[in-house]
């Protein structure tokens, strides 16, 4: 993506940043902090807002620059997501840990694109719905948007299927505790194996009394993301004639920044200024899209997305609680 200087470029960039920076000070009201909401999840919905109602006022030359967040920026954001993970951390949730991010990923993902079949929905939304709801929510429908650049309103219709079951599941998980017959740090497991968002694994973790496994968990699936894309850039290469696999570099970035915020001590104040620096650059991604986004376009993708990702919110829910139960006792 060559880069044009112009006022266009730097305006529509810096309409962005506005957006991310207001979904900064939302995400810090009360009522949505208690609601897990992220200022990544709310930022797409101000960039969907703003495209709706002020869209044909906004200048043709800005969507240079709002081109440039959702690719550029939005690669650099998913680079920098490595800061919060360690391979320690990983390490930590043992062997029935991993092999239930393990499942739970390869089995969701399998199952989002069985129904969206079934359903007949388009790949590239097939893939973002399976992705969002199998490894970590928003973050890797944006990861899987570099990867296979849908068309815009395919990326919102994917977030909005997360964002919708991953809020139901943070509430539901604390009732389904009480009945399951897991530990607290069992149940942890649980929920980082199989919750949509990492804000999400905190708020269900915390009214278990296990946000710490539940975090650590999550982030193992998180993790996982890296060899997802290469996997996903290798079978969308090989679906075109001629074409090439196109390696997705910023995969393995990713994954270089977590070897080095893994071995390298980095202090806790720098650390927390990249990832506060990190969830700003993937709200302003969100919000780019979301610019792009217009409610037609999201009725062109039809019902579809919402039943196949609600098919796959039950079987992580009910699937999941049945796979960690079996691998726990295993392991004892």
């Amino acid at each position: 993506m060559k880069v044009n200087l112009n006022h266009g470029f730097i305006k529509g960039t810096v309409f962005t940043a506005l957006l991310s920076a207001a979904a900064y000070i939302i995400a810090e009201i009360s009522i949505i902090k208690k609601a897990g909401l992220s200022p990544v999840v709310i930022a797409i919905v101000l960039g969907i807002v703003a495209g709706n109602t002020a869209g044909r006022f906004i200048p043709a030359s800005w969507s240079a620059g709002f081109a440039f967040c959702q690719k550029r920026i939005l690669r650099l954001a998913v680079i920098l997501f490595g800061f919060r993970i360690t391979f320690t951390q990983i390490a930590a949730i043992g062997t029935a840990g991993i092999l239930a991010d393990i499942i739970m990923l390869t089995t969701t993902f399998a199952i989002g694109l069985a129904i969206a079949k079934l359903l007949k929905m388009d790949r590239d939304t097939a893939i973002l719905c399976a992705a969002g709801s199998s490894i970590c929510g928003a973050a890797a429908v944006m990861a899987a948007e570099a990867v296979i650049k849908p068309e815009p309103h395919k990326t919102a219709a994917a977030v909005g299927t997360v964002v919708l079951f991953g809020t139901l599941a943070m509430f539901l998980y604390p009732l389904v505790f009480n009945i399951s017959g897991l530990s607290s740090n069992e149940f942890g497991i649980y929920i980082g194996s199989t919750i949509h968002e990492v804000a999400q694994a905190v708020a269900a973790g915390e009214a278990v009394h296990a946000p710490e496994t539940a975090v650590i968990t999550k982030l193992g699936r998180v993790m996982l993301l890296a060899p997802f894309l290469l996997l996903l850039s290798a079978a969308v290469s090989r679906g075109k004639s001629g074409s090439r696999i196109q390696v997705p570099w910023f995969a393995f970035m990713f994954v270089g920044v977590v070897v080095i915020n893994t071995f390298v001590h980095i202090p806790a104040n720098m650390l927390n200024a990249v990832n506060t620096a990190d969830t700003f650059m993937l709200a302003a991604s969100m919000a780019a899209l979301g610019i792009d986004t217009r409610t037609e376009r999201i009725k062109s993708v039809g019902a579809a997305p919402l039943i196949c990702a609600a098919v796959m919110f039950i079987w992580l829910a009910a699937g999941g609680i049945v796979i960690n139960t079996l691998l726990l006792h295993a392991a004892q």
